[in-house]
């Protein structure tokens, strides 16, 4: 009897340790099945990130194409409106300048002809005697009178011109409002933090399709260093959704802003 009791209750230390073994493995594998989806749920952020970064790249230098040849196109325009509006020269307006550029050659050398066929002058006072010239004594001249030179002008200084600030686009009040709006999901990627502190994003910004890329974020103040998966959740909340902004010119192009924020 003390022998069967025995091997029951090794029996059941064996089926409990079976069971704490299965659901040990359990766990472990709900874990590592939570990390896969993590980390792809991290490689897709990371391609759609690249893809929209490849898409606003492509977007770009095909806008800067089209820009450079409507100008290329302009000027061509320019250039050919300029020599249709140009005269043309007639063919008598071409003889009649060839004949007075001939009259005017004929005529120089009609002139150097008779330079070269004028007389000699031989000097008075050589081999005949001329007529007594009368000396007249001049006395000592007035003196002259230096007038004192005009008085030098006095330098003024020119008063400093502070040209007026730019004028921010129409845009900016919208896209701020927006940031802001977004505070609750960016404090978010701040949990754990023991203090508060304050970072400056800066991004590009396309105002026809309320796109954001390019980001850069510095910590300011005292603000520890920023860890990749911060950075990468700020990134996130900053760029999706894409901002709804008031309609711009479509051929505008993409600017920097910077804005400070704090958490």
């Amino acid at each position: 009897m003390k022998a069967s009791a025995a091997k029951q209750k090794a029996a059941a230390k064996l089926a409990q340790l079976e069971q704490r073994r299965q659901a040990q493995s359990q766990v472990a594998a709900q874990k590592r099945a939570a990390l896969e989806r993590r980390q792809q749920a991290e490689v897709s952020k990371l391609e759609r990130r690249q893809q929209s970064q490849a898409e606003e790249l492509e977007r770009r230098q095909k806008s800067q194409a089209q820009a450079i040849t409507a100008k290329r196109v302009a000027l061509e325009r320019q250039v050919a409106e300029r020599k249709a509006a140009r005269p043309k020269e007639r063919k008598g307006d071409r003889i009649w300048r060839w004949i007075a550029l001939i009259l005017a050659i004929l005529l120089l050398l009609l002139l150097f002809r008779e330079c070269e066929e004028a007389p000699e002058l031989e000097p008075e006072g050589v081999g005949t005697v001329g007529p007594a010239l009368a000396v007249e004594v001049v006395s000592d001249p007035a003196p002259v009178v230096v007038e004192p030179p005009p008085p030098r002008v006095v330098r003024r200084d020119r008063p400093n011109l502070v040209p007026p600030p730019p004028t921010p686009p129409n845009w900016l009040v919208a896209f701020r409002m927006q940031v802001s709006a977004r505070s609750p999901r960016l404090a978010e990627c701040f949990e754990g933090m023991g203090r508060p502190g304050q970072i400056k994003w800066t991004a590009s910004v396309e105002p026809t399709t309320g796109r954001v890329g390019d980001h850069v974020i510095e910590p300011l103040l005292f603000t520890g260093e920023l860890s990749k998966p911060e950075r990468s959740c700020i990134e996130t909340v900053l760029a999706e959704p894409d901002y709804r902004l008031p309609p711009v010119d479509p051929d505008s192009m993409p600017s920097r802003v910077s804005l400070v924020l704090e958490f």
